[in-house]
């Protein structure tokens, strides 16, 4: 098979982003002002780079990113609800602090703990960790390798990413920063990390 190339990148900012609220699947905030100018710079950074698909979150901030994108190669825009961020239940919607101070059980587990380790980790009336990994890692895959052209972008959220990342690839990345596209090598059902698009 020959290896697909993947482009996967977060969302731009929203204002939720901005003022630090635990931002899930359970509320759809827009891009804000510099979300925007976010995501003009990721397209112009990816214009001269070949995508075939580009795959989405139904949630409209990284549909907008994925849109901003897509105007310089008008390819297929897909949503994909597995590409969703995590839900936060009781914690959608308050500052991270407040739910640091309310919930840090949750959070010292979830990142503190291996996921087999960890599968039953969740807020209250949230999306378990367990769950959400193998939601994740079955959505990726299967567009990765039912993709009928060789290079595909992925608009998703932070918490997919980072999760993606940690426990189906190894590699523990501190921060995903808001537009910055991460290249991904594919072939035969492997994912081969390539660092950084410049």
């Amino acid at each position: 098979m020959t290896p697909k190339d993947i482009y996967i990148f977060r969302h731009g900012e929203t204002e939720w982003n901005k003022i630090g609220r635990c931002l899930g699947s359970e509320y759809d905030i827009p891009l804000n002002e510099n979300g925007v100018q976010q995501a003009r710079n990721l397209a112009s950074a990816m214009k001269r780079r070949k995508l075939d698909t580009i795959y989405t979150s139904p949630l409209l901030r990284a549909y907008q990113t994925a849109e901003f994108v897509n105007e310089f190669h008008q390819v297929p825009l897909l949503k994909y609800p597995g590409l969703t961020e995590m839900a936060y239940g009781d914690a959608s919607g308050l500052p991270r602090k407040e739910a640091e101070e309310k919930f840090g059980n949750v959070f010292s587990e979830w990142f503190g703990k291996d996921l087999k380790d960890s599968l039953e980790c969740g807020f209250p009336n949230g999306e378990a960790k367990g769950i959400f990994n193998d939601r994740i890692y079955k959505c990726i895959s299967s567009l990765s390798a039912q993709s009928s052209g060789d290079t595909i972008a992925i608009a998703t959220h932070s918490g997919v990413i980072w999760n993606f990342f940690k426990y189906q690839l190894g590699i523990t990345i501190d921060k995903i920063n808001y537009c910055e596209a991460h290249i991904l090598k594919y072939t035969d059902g492997i994912f081969k990390y390539e660092g950084v698009c410049e």
